[in-house]
């Protein structure tokens, strides 16, 4: 669906007494920085170091030790620790969908599609959705960015971005730690990290690993069937990083991840006043709040892996070369028992493959007046999805056979397909001094997209998920895969800042950035042909004025920002 829609909110002030260096937000746009002048948070929301308060976007930095203290081990849990970024998911923490000043994918759950929140692992983009917690421990801190970030980061980001960056060998000495907690449910958290250095100044190892574990937190009362809401998750990550001479700096690092969770049902089955099932006459009387009967506890199975690779030369003290090659790679099942209730009404099982690569190349050049950041990107992401969908399948049980129309029996809905996106891009930004406290940002970025839908077939079918009839289909071939679909977009952005630094460092700035997020196929398409579209890209002018700062010789810091955002087809999903 396409929509326009223009977006007017303001933020509030934050204040704060300083802390040790930790960072969140207090209110809808205001950040807070609990860290004083000689132990400031340092972010790369520019990519380039700075100070957080001295950076004119609004950021929510929050620093690994902070993360662990909230007891934060996946994505789904950021919610807790960043005021104003709201996650749902129908899924769990298996695909959790971010928003950000009300900017979200809000209820499409299709794997192919792209939040507009882009998701970065050490500045590395990560395209599925199932993969974005896979790395969420042993971190060194998080950004949030709010707004179109559509120079620098660029793809996908018309609402803003989020960068995990993970704690690396600092190439001095050994180092590591082991934590652990328990609580209800049995529910077992266990990380720990090791760190060693095999050549001073040179070449060091870190390994890291997360463990979760938890019991069903509802009681299933069928015999025999498994309770929902329990099981276990384990990841690991390992890094080497090498500097044989000063001005050069090489990363290498390999993760993988596992979730074998159950799953609770997606829906009610309280569709009348009185609670029972319009169709099966079900009702909860007499279940406790934790109990539930289930046909069976639906599973959530996921994996994910990936390598990266970073290089960073220093040409001259000026000039910084950077390198950045990463392949990511998961798989995503969840088999639900969607109605909630012993009799088979609704079971849905989504689940997709993805892999994807990425490649930059990034120069900053640094002198007295000017910053400039120069790059270009190239990016493909391939999303293969297998969903299948079983309605009324207790009137098996009762000998009916299947109906497709489901007058008389059960019938069930194969969907499938293969997306591949391909993404390049160049840009480059400059921060250029006017006068010793006035400083004007220009950026521009010019992406291409291509994208292409194959081997897309959906059909009607019997109890044992054989088609019956066609629904999705080469209308030349019937029952062959739909000819490939092509889809091809480009698109400029850029920034354009005014950020005024008074004497007590505070700073106050004005700004204009472009999004863009580019064209998609329709992900839910399984009833016609006709519903393959391919949706225009997303684009939004956003308009913000901010003010960052701190108080009462650095006791209490301070961030204020309003914005005005003005979208057009705005991509959104109805059910």
């Amino acid at each position: 669906m396409l929509t326009k829609s223009i977006m007017l909110q303001s933020a509030a002030l934050g204040l704060i007494m300083a802390a040790p260096a930790h960072a969140q937000t207090s209110s809808d746009e205001s950040e807070v920085a609990r860290a004083t002048s000689s132990d400031d948070i340092v972010v790369t929301a520019q990519r380039r170091e700075q100070s957080m308060l001295s950076v004119p976007i609004a950021i929510t930095a929050v620093t690994g030790a902070a993360l662990a203290n909230a007891g934060v081990s996946d994505s789904s849990q950021l919610a807790t620790v960043v005021p104003n970024l709201q996650i749902n998911s129908a899924y769990g923490k298996t695909q959790p969908n971010f928003s950000l000043r009300g900017i979200g994918v809000g209820n499409e759950y299709s794997a192919n599609q792209a939040s507009p929140i882009g998701v970065y692992i050490d500045d590395a983009y990560i395209a599925s959705r199932t993969s974005q917690g896979a790395q969420l421990y042993d971190l060194e801190r998080i950004e949030v960015l709010r707004g179109p970030q559509g120079t620098l980061f660029g793809r996908n980001t018309t609402g803003g971005a989020i960068n995990m960056i993970t704690r690396k060998p600092d190439l001095s000495g050994s180092s590591g730690y082991v934590e652990a907690s328990y609580g209800n449910y049995d529910t077992l958290h266990g990380q720990a990290a090791l760190e060693t250095t095999l050549v001073e100044d040179q070449l060091g190892i870190r390994i890291a690993a997360n463990y979760d574990r938890n019991d069903p937190t509802f009681r299933n009362l069928i015999p025999g069937k498994p309770s929902p809401n329990g099981g276990t998750s384990y990841s690991g990550r390992v890094q080497l990083r090498w500097k044989p001479v000063p001005e050069l700096d090489v990363l290498l690092k390999a993760y993988g991840s596992k979730d074998k969770l159950t799953q609770g049902a997606l829906h009610s089955v309280g569709a009348t006043p009185s609670g029972a099932n319009p169709i099966t006459g079900y009702t909860r009387d007499g279940l406790g709040f934790y109990e539930v009967e289930y046909g069976y506890a639906g599973k959530r199975r996921t994996n994910s892996y990936g390598f990266l690779g970073k290089i960073s030369y220093e040409a001259s003290d000026s000039l910084t070369l950077h390198s950045l090659t990463s392949y990511d790679g998961g798989y995503f099942l969840v088999d639900n028992d969607a109605d909630a209730q012993p009799l088979s009404l609704l079971d849905y099982t989504p689940s997709s493959k993805t892999h994807q690569f990425n490649q930059e190349l990034r120069a900053n050049l640094s002198t007295d007046r000017l910053d400039l950041v120069l790059g270009a990107y190239y990016g493909t992401d391939t999303t293969r999805t297998n969903n299948n969908l079983g309605l009324y399948f207790f009137l098996r049980d009762l000998g009916a056979p299947p109906d497709v129309t489901g007058a008389t029996g059960g019938f069930s809905i194969n969907q499938r397909y293969t997306q591949d996106r391909r993404s390049t891009a160049i840009f480059a930004q400059a921060d250029y001094k006017l006068t010793d406290q006035l400083t004007l940002t220009a950026g521009l970025r010019y992406t291409w997209d291509k994208s292409k839908l194959r081997n897309a077939l959906s059909y009607f079918g019997d109890y044992d998920y054989e088609p019956i009839v066609y629904t999705v289909t080469d209308p030349a071939n019937y029952g062959q895969p739909v000819p490939t679909q092509y889809g091809k977009d480009g698109a400029l952005t850029g920034r354009l800042a005014l950020n005024y630094e008074f004497d007590s460092g505070a700073i106050l700035y004005a700004s204009y950035n472009r999004g863009y997020r580019g064209g998609t196929f329709n992900g839910g398409a399984y009833a016609s042909v006709a519903q393959l579209d391919y949706i225009k890209p997303e684009t939004v002018n956003a308009y913000e004025v901010g003010s960052k700062g701190r108080l009462f010789d650095g006791a209490i810091s301070y961030s204020l920002a309003a914005f005005y955002y003005d979208y057009k087809n705005q991509q959104t999903n109805e059910v």
